[in-house]
């Protein structure tokens, strides 16, 4: 995402969460980031699956 404070490790681990089917409470208290961070992230990654 555009203009975010998350390092590249966390957003690999994130996407890495995503694609274990986790949500995204889970993946925000193991990554230790906000649940609402965490959730945008999910939305985003859904979007681009949804446009491939």
């Amino acid at each position: 995402m555009k203009y975010s404070w998350l390092s590249r490790y966390k957003v690999g681990r994130l996407i890495f969460c995503f694609c274990l089917d986790l949500t995204a409470t889970a993946t925000a208290k193991l990554l230790n980031i906000n649940r609402n961070t965490a959730n945008s992230y999910f939305s985003e990654i859904r979007k681009l699956i949804a446009i491939y």
